[in-house]
């Protein structure tokens, strides 16, 4: 099946379906999420890169493979996540009458896990694979959701492109300020966008 930016096969899709309960429609939502987590998964030379995205959509927590072909996403497996207490995964997202989630929801955690290390695209990780896989800096991620272009980012934020090169591309990281002022962009870039428009008056606020 081929959507707008995502692809997959539609026989992995329905057997996904049967073992996790989730669609790959469905997991689209998770690149939608700008406090996701992505990994670089190197736990074995798959002829490509794959990687591991870990983020919220319709308010669960789901952990998607997927490879890039081109441009295009193409995902490989979608299923729940596991318990985890990871600070960066705390973002709440509406719920989507589009999807259905009831066999996910039917479904305890003893059977998601079961689920979950009898599948080989997207068997649990240890603490140890969290440590050693490559992490997508969280301005990629951000980026990504908004559906923005390295130069559109730069220009609607105010971040000058070759600093926002440096970050995606991990020769520089942002600084303390500007992981502040990155997390805002994800919460409300709306109101960010709105605040450094031209000709706006600060005053108003006051």
């Amino acid at each position: 099946m081929n959507d707008v930016g995502f692809e997959w096969d539609d026989w992995k899709a329905a057997d996904n379906y049967a073992r996790h309960g989730v669609s790959f429609a469905a997991a689209r939502g998770v690149f939608k999420d700008p406090f996701a987590v992505e990994l670089l998964d190197d736990s074995e030379a798959y002829g490509e890169d794959r990687f591991i995205i870990i983020g919220m959509a319709d308010n669960r927590l789901l952990f998607v493979v997927y490879t890039m072909r081109s441009e295009t996403i193409r995902i490989i497996s979608a299923r729940g996540a596991e318990p985890m207490s990871n600070a960066d995964i705390t973002k709440a997202t509406a719920e989507s009458p589009e999807q259905d989630w009831s066999r996910f929801d039917a479904m305890s955690g003893a059977q998601r896990h079961a689920a979950a290390a009898s599948d080989p695209e997207a068997r649990p990780l240890s603490p140890d694979d969290f440590k050693r896989m490559k992490r997508t800096p969280q301005v990629t991620i951000i980026r990504r959701a908004l559906g923005l272009s390295q130069e559109e980012f730069s220009v609607r934020f105010h971040i000058p492109l070759g600093t926002l090169r440096d970050w995606e591309q991990g020769r520089k990281a942002p600084d303390a300020a500007a992981r502040a002022y990155l997390v805002v962009i994800g919460r409300n870039p709306q109101a960010v966008r709105e605040a450094l428009s031209p000709g706006r008056d600060p005053q108003n606020d006051l």
